[in-house]
């Protein structure tokens, strides 16, 4: 202990005759004004001390009830798992299936079919306990890069197929916040059934986008009656890991790009991880590319070129200003959803509405099909 601090008591004063009001005794001293804030000063540092060895038994069982606690038997072994949004770490039961959905839309993802959230895979869709699966007779449409126009594409497939008099159900799995097709129903019908699918319908087609951030867990199930003749599915743009789950399903998909030097580059990679797959693609663009462009086509991309598999979509300037709406698409890209439809899936023949309207104007044109 300082010298100084024996002269000062637990509580600060200084002993003595001047600390009980007397008069300073013969063989005392008074402490000299720098003396006695050095004392202070040495007093509060050793309250402080004292108060931390107080306080450090209560911070240690504080710290043995979270660390070193034992879980009861029974309870559920917790692990770690990171959200993508934020990057927090939430605790989730060992084994529980944290992965909802694997296929990717531009950082988002496209559900899995199952029966979460009291809906279930559509009856269309062969062995509905394999979860991962995509329909055989579903066509999928992925964009080779960022903004290559896969929701149009979709659209104007679907609108071709519906033309035929088929029931079209055409689903986007893209973030709420990054639709495309947010506009494009001509009229509104509000959700499914389990609330996890914004529908609305534009003449026979059926159009199903997410309706919040939370991924639903299941493709969304129409009534029985409105069971879709064709499954368009509007996947964006895929993570590199699942273009080889979407190979392994063997659906028809159509591969859409700009035509510039990345983007036919872009599509040569993703057509080699779908190689085996019945794939065309939608070059959304001019007529005529450039020769830079020509010249990095890959292998596969030149080889469905000289198969006819390349489909060009014209650029319209009103879709690039409006996006799409309810209105009909422009001619041009009707056209290039034809094109596609008739690649895609084999033609079927017209109503029995349409084969009496013909009948009346051709006689002997009733047993032909469109």
């Amino acid at each position: 202990m300082s010298p100084l601090l024996q002269d000062v008591d637990g509580a600060g004063a200084v002993t003595g005759g001047v600390a009980s009001g007397g008069d300073v005794g013969p063989d005392e001293r008074l402490l000299s004004v720098a003396e006695i804030q050095q004392a202070f000063r040495e007093l509060r540092a050793r309250r402080l001390r004292a108060s931390g060895s107080r306080l450090a038994a209560p911070r240690r069982l504080h710290g043995l009830s979270v660390s070193e606690d034992r879980a009861p038997a029974g309870a559920p072994v917790l692990s770690p798992r990171r959200t993508r949004r934020d990057g927090d770490s939430t605790a989730l039961p060992a084994g529980e299936d944290t992965h909802c959905e694997r296929w990717a839309d531009s950082g988002d993802r496209a559900p899995q079919r199952g029966t979460s959230r009291g809906h279930s895979a559509p009856t269309a869709v062969p062995g509905r306990g394999d979860i991962d699966a995509l329909g055989a007779d579903w066509v999928t449409v992925v964009a080779a890069h960022a903004g290559a126009g896969a929701s149009t594409v979709a659209l104007a497939i679907s609108d071709a197929a519906a033309a035929t008099d088929r029931r079209v159900h055409l689903v986007e799995t893209a973030h709420p916040r990054r639709s495309g097709l947010i506009a494009a129903a001509s009229a509104e019908l509000g959700t499914d059934a389990a609330g996890a699918w914004r529908r609305g319908s534009r003449d026979r087609v059926t159009i199903d986008r997410r309706v919040a951030d939370v991924e639903p867990c299941g493709w969304p199930v129409l009534a029985s009656s409105e069971e879709p003749a064709v499954t368009v599915l509007d996947l964006g743009l895929p993570a590199p890991e699942d273009l080889a789950r979407l190979a392994a399903d063997r659906t028809s998909t159509v591969v859409v790009c700009r035509p510039t030097v990345p983007g036919v580059r872009l599509t040569e990679h993703v057509l080699s991880q779908l190689a085996g797959q019945p794939v065309m693609v939608a070059v959304v663009g001019p007529a005529r590319w450039p020769r830079a462009v020509k010249a990095n086509c890959g292998p596969q991309l030149r080889e469905l070129r000289s198969r006819g598999r390349v489909v060009r979509v014209p650029v319209d300037g009103r879709l690039q200003t409006a996006g799409l709406t309810g209105d009909r698409l422009p001619k041009g890209v009707e056209a290039a959803g034809r094109s596609l439809a008739a690649l895609l899936m084999p033609a079927v023949p017209p109503q029995h509405r349409h084969r009496h309207r013909a009948a009346a104007s051709q006689p002997g044109a009733a047993g032909e099909t469109g």
